[in-house]
């Protein structure tokens, strides 16, 4: 059975909105499934006080989701659950906190990291290793996370920033490239995810997943390499055509099948709704 895995740092320097608890229960949950009956008790005291209805974090919450992030990966990868048939059963995300005895448990059971670099940079949980992670041979793929931690999902941004984010982070321009990024994006986060026997590429027998870019915008107008072109110098208005399974569903910039305009008010509503629902007065305007 796969089963998720949340890697240590991810999250636990978060503020507001709840996300540290998030982080500590999601983590707390798998661990407690998979731990023996004492060391429950140790990470429980460690990493929650108060009554069961109104749990809060301890002081000491940080390592212990340190501590129960790693203990739930060995024993995952000990007992095989990492790994099944058809690609990375297990897809961790984020792999900020990892060493080198796990990355190579990683790559033994065949598990794939996909990075999240909007998200750990506005979190400041710690910055993925690309090029450690690569040299084990880990299927790795790119993502924006959940809204909670990125506040968009724009994979066109992600792109840009999880390059430069390697180079600044290790002071090298030749960190990591856009062909490794694009890859990710593409076809590698396929692999990674199970899905590169009919995704990820151009093939025939794959299905038709493909977007055009408009060469007349200004993200695109001038290319010396189209690599590079995409990844640094492409945005959300570049893209002029999307196919998915064959289904046109952007034309020349604009959606075939709705009208977001007409969703806009909707979503207002909702999140308002939400924001009021969860007394978060203090944090978004929506709720005052």
């Amino acid at each position: 059975m796969a089963r998720a895995l949340v890697f240590p740092g991810q999250g636990s320097q978060a503020v507001g909105m709840g996300r540290e608890l998030y982080a500590a229960f999601a983590t707390a949950r798998l661990v407690f499934e998979e731990v023996d009956e004492a060391l429950k008790q140790k990470l429980a005291r460690l990493m929650f006080e108060g009554p069961e209805s109104e749990l809060t974090l301890t002081e000491n919450a940080q390592p212990a989701l340190m501590t129960a992030s790693l203990a739930a990966f060995r024993v995952l990868a000990k007992d095989g659950a990492l790994a099944l048939p058809q690609g990375a059963a297990c897809v961790a995300g984020h792999g900020v906190w990892v060493s080198a005895d796990e990355m190579e448990m990683i790559a033994e059971s065949e598990a794939a990291i996909i990075y999240n670099p909007t998200a750990n940079m506005i979190l400041g949980s710690g910055v993925c290793p690309l090029g450690e992670f690569a040299a084990y041979g880990v299927p790795m793929g790119i993502g924006t996370d959940g809204m909670a931690s990125n506040d968009s999902h724009n994979m066109i941004e992600v792109m840009k920033i999880g390059a430069l984010l390697q180079k600044v982070h290790r002071l090298d321009p030749e960190a990591t490239d856009a062909r490794q990024i694009l890859r990710m994006s593409t076809i590698e986060g396929a692999r990674a995810l199970g899905l590169g026997a009919i995704t990820g590429s151009l093939e025939v027998g794959k299905r038709a997943d493909l977007v055009r870019f408009d060469g007349n915008s200004f993200g695109a107008a001038v290319v010396h390499d189209p690599y590079q072109q995409i990844v640094y110098g492409a945005g959300p208005e570049s893209i002029a055509d999307v196919w998915v399974d064959g289904r046109r569903l952007l034309a020349d910039g604009a959606f075939v099948s709705f009208d977001p305009k007409s969703i806009v008010p909707k979503i207002r509503e909702l999140a308002k709704a939400l924001a009021r629902a969860g007394n978060l007065s203090e944090f978004s305007c929506l709720a005052r």
